[in-house]
């Protein structure tokens, strides 16, 4: 790809979803990008970016951002945001808050889905005794792609095997010839739409907890503070936001604070009040009754 037509798709691809591209992807991003050349029959990588912008809402437009955003995920990746929401987050939640109202989490850049199950299965694990409310999980994604696979909830081997517990595949997963299908009932707590981080927030609701990881350090310094400004503006007062454990909030002026002891949780409020001590919060629970 010429310099000239990469700092064009750059330009094209971050005011259309925010995502910086890197030079050092561009060989990465022609060979992702040649498929739709052939298919399309458009001679020469100019003549795509040129299309693309000219116009930027077309089937072209959304066929190359569909390739360009596609990305490696997996079940329960990183493993310790959801070890926190199993011993922390959930059981303090269960304790502190009106069982009877809907938990509310968003999965922002959801990939292909396995983000959002994650919540859900965790959730079903430690919630179902102890909340009566419904758990509603909506995961996002600027692929169309990604969208569709992930409401499919049907996975590979590979897929499955390599992050899923094998008590967890036992419990949540069923053979349907070569592909591993998350159960209905965990699917039915789950719901995905293809949505744009840079559209407008206010069309989603408000939610408790809110993952947007390994995202954000795609995004330039000031769109990511646009970003976490809005994502604000969504979360209840007493609500979490999850980032990647290696991503940080150095430099945004914003009003979040680090969760102490949970890498990578953020609230609006007073941490210490948001997720207290357990053994303390019910200790006094019980003294007071």
């Amino acid at each position: 790809m010429r310099k000239t037509d990469f700092e064009d798709l750059k330009a094209f691809i971050e005011s259309r979803i925010g995502i910086v591209l890197r030079e050092e992807h561009s060989k990465t991003l022609e060979n992702r990008l040649l498929p739709i050349l052939r298919r399309n029959q458009i001679d020469g990588m100019s003549n795509l970016v040129t299309q693309l912008i000219r116009d930027p809402d077309s089937e072209l437009a959304i066929d190359a951002i569909d390739v360009i955003t596609t990305r490696e995920t997996f079940f329960f990746r990183d493993e310790s945001p959801f070890n926190a929401l199993a011993e922390r987050v959930f059981p303090i939640f269960s304790q502190t808050r009106e069982r009877t109202r809907p938990l509310r989490v968003w999965s922002c850049a959801t990939s292909t889905g396995q983000e959002a199950y994650s919540v859900a299965m965790t959730a079903d694990q430690i919630l179902r005794q102890s909340w009566d409310g419904d758990l509603d999980i909506l995961g996002t994604d600027v692929s169309n792609y990604a969208v569709e696979k992930a409401r499919q909830a049907a996975y590979s081997q590979i897929d499955v095997q390599r992050t899923v517990p094998a008590r967890i595949m036992v419990r949540y997963f069923e053979k349907n010839k070569s592909r591993w299908q998350l159960q209905r009932g965990i699917r039915s707590q789950v719901r995905f739409r293809q949505f744009n981080l840079l559209d407008d927030f206010a069309l989603l609701g408000d939610f408790d907890i809110i993952f947007c990881r390994n995202v954000l350090s795609t995004f330039s310094e000031a769109k990511r503070a646009d970003v976490l400004d809005r994502l604000a503006q969504r979360l209840a007062p007493d609500g979490i936001l999850v980032l990647g454990t290696l991503e940080t909030l150095i430099g945004y002026q914003g009003d979040f604070k680090p969760v102490k002891g949970a890498r990578g949780f953020y609230t609006l409020a007073d941490p210490a009040e948001v997720l207290p001590d357990l053994n303390l919060h019910m200790n006094r629970k019980r003294n007071a009754g």
